[in-house]
């Protein structure tokens, strides 16, 4: 399992949901995946780490917040929870809005499992900011 990246969304509260296109979700996780692949983010100073994070929601949730979930050195992964505000991201009208609301936290997320590791964020960043401009020019929605 070298050099994984992939995220599962889960919503423990019935109703709570983000209206996310799959293609977003999909092109993220393509993107994350390659830069572990390709070495441009090293988790623990290696190259040979699996990342996996699950994105959660809910009308508790008030701000972002990540958890480690699980981990195994031995087979070199790391599974992370991502709380994201419901709130914050659906108060929007513009689905626009709402989803660059929605990758702002995740990329937020993302960057502070990164930071706990040492990883460099610049890589997540561009990711961020390329996707960003693709639903800014309506080429998701």
């Amino acid at each position: 399992m070298k050099n994984n990246f992939r995220i599962d969304s889960i919503f423990h509260q019935v109703g709570y949901s983000f209206d996310i296109p799959l293609e977003i979700q999909n092109e993220i996780i393509h993107e994350v995946d390659l830069k572990l692949k390709d070495g441009k983010i090293h988790l623990y100073g290696k190259d040979d780490y699996s990342l996996f994070l699950i994105v959660n929601t809910g009308k508790e949730i008030i701000e972002i917040a990540v958890k480690k979930s699980y981990e195994s050195k031995k087979e070199m992964y790391l599974e992370y929870v991502i709380y994201i505000p419901f709130e914050p991201v659906t108060k929007n009208e513009s689905r626009t809005i709402m989803i660059l609301t929605y990758l702002d936290y995740l990329r937020q997320g993302i960057e502070k499992i990164l930071t706990i590791y040492k990883a460099d964020t610049k890589v997540i960043e561009d990711i961020f900011r390329n996707i960003n401009s693709k639903v800014l020019d309506n080429q998701y929605c």
